[in-house]
């Protein structure tokens, strides 16, 4: 008896794929895949790179807000329980009170109240209250900055011609408002956020 044996092959007319077809479609495949990669990889950045710039207009709007405030602090004085008139400013490193106007947005006319301080959660509040109103106006509490790790205020008067700036960390005249005053806000290491130098001339001071 003899054994007749059949090719693996495909005889031709029939259905197949070729060594070379299969090649070409692995590569293709390949091709497909690292495109797609390639754009996950450009997407994920892109959306870290949209993060990263919303992140940092917050800082810079609070930055503008400060600059406006600060350097348009008003002089007003209080009196005190022994009749003697107080500059309303007072500050130190970790806290500053001044007098501003009304933002002119969420806020009705007037003189208000400022207290700059950053809290326990790590955020830099505004507290602003109107002034001079009977009986006086209700205490807002505004986040101005989220995640911050530091704050830092310092003061300084006019500087003489000739001489260079001294800056103090705290302001202790009761008559006369700083002609400048420099904002410090640090970052947690992993926190790409910048603050920049910021030292705001304060107007009104004589």
């Amino acid at each position: 008896m003899s054994l007749s044996t059949q090719s693996i092959m495909p005889s031709p007319g029939e259905d197949g794929f070729t060594l070379v077809e299969l090649l070409v479609s692995l590569a293709l495949l390949a091709l497909m895949i690292t495109y797609a990669l390639t754009a996950f990889s450009t997407l994920r950045q892109l959306n870290r790179i949209a993060g990263y710039a919303a992140a940092q207009d917050e800082v810079d709007s609070a930055l503008r807000h400060l600059r406006q405030d600060i350097g348009d602090a008003r002089v007003l004085f209080e009196t005190q329980t022994d009749g003697s008139q107080v500059l309303i400013f007072d500050g130190d490193e970790g806290h500053l009170r001044y007098i501003a106007s009304s933002d002119g947005t969420r806020e009705t006319g007037g003189l208000y109240q400022v207290y700059l301080f950053r809290n326990e959660q790590s955020e830099l509040i505004a507290e602003r209250q109107l002034v001079h109103a009977a009986p006086e106006g209700p205490l807002t509490s505004v986040v101005l900055l989220r995640g911050i790790a530091s704050l830092e205020f310092a003061y300084a008067e006019a500087a003489r011609s000739g001489s260079n700036i001294v800056w103090q960390n705290k302001w202790t005249s009761r008559n006369a408002l700083p002609a400048s005053v420099r904002m410090t806000i640090g970052f947690a290491p992993d926190d790409r956020r910048r603050w920049p130098e910021a030292i705001v001339l304060v107007r009104a001071a004589r």
